[in-house]
């Protein structure tokens, strides 16, 4: 599915270049003297200066992209086409045309009509921008309350148990003897030589774990010892 917002984007930079040929065309008629199609002049350029910022910082130089510097730049450039167009809907009403000469009525009508409808694309746009930005609000967790998106609200594994302080029993020890140690993952826990099959004396005839060879501890006797 093609984006609304890409549509409106490309709408809004062909517009742009319609009204900006034809009111170039009713200013150098008038010399620069009439002030509202000098506006819609200036609409066009301020335009392809806005596109730029809400199309290519993000893409390019994201570290210079706001969305409410975006929100406050499509406001603006709304503002901007329908001031202009309005006001030279309006001034057209006080103009003549002499007979066999050169007229620029019709040329400043389509320069109208058409920044009518560059206000209209940026004004959906904005309302897409305000409908994302009022969606994203609703979805950012509120810090300052505590509080959370309901999608996932179950804690992973890692450093959060110790933030938390869990204590872990290691089980070292009988009767009282185990030791807790609070906000870590406990270590391994060595089996008893009961649980491996090993004797406790050590002696041959022990059935065990361990089935190989075993040394045989010299008698005490031979180094002059004392049993």
């Amino acid at each position: 599915m093609v984006n609304p917002i890409l549509l409106l984007r490309v709408t809004q930079v062909v517009l742009a270049f319609i009204v900006l040929g034809v009111a170039a065309y009713v200013v150098d008629f008038y010399n620069g003297g009439i002030d509202a199609p000098n506006f819609l002049v200036f609409d066009s350029v301020w335009t392809f200066i806005a596109l730029g910022y809400v199309v290519v910082t993000p893409m390019f130089f994201p570290d210079f992209h706001n969305r409410w510097a975006v929100l406050g730049v499509e406001a603006i450039t709304m503002v901007f086409w329908f001031a202009g167009f309005v006001a030279l809907a309006v001034e057209i009403n006080g103009w003549k045309c002499i007979a066999g000469f050169e007229c620029p009525i019709s040329a400043a009508r389509a320069a109208a009509v058409f920044g009518a409808f560059e206000w209209l694309a940026w004004a959906t746009s904005l309302g897409l921008i305000v409908r994302a930005l009022i969606q994203y609000g609703k979805a950012e967790p509120d810090v300052d309350a505590g509080t959370f998106p309901s999608d996932d609200t179950t804690p992973g594994p890692g450093p959060s148990d110790v933030e938390r302080g869990e204590q872990f029993d290691l089980g070292l020890g009988e009767g009282g003897g185990a030791r807790k140690y609070e906000g870590v993952t406990p270590p391994p826990r060595l089996p008893d030589l009961a649980e491996l099959g090993g004797g406790i004396s050590g002696s041959r005839g022990d059935e065990g774990f361990y089935e190989g060879p075993r040394l045989d501890m010299p008698e005490v006797d031979r180094f002059g010892g004392r049993r």
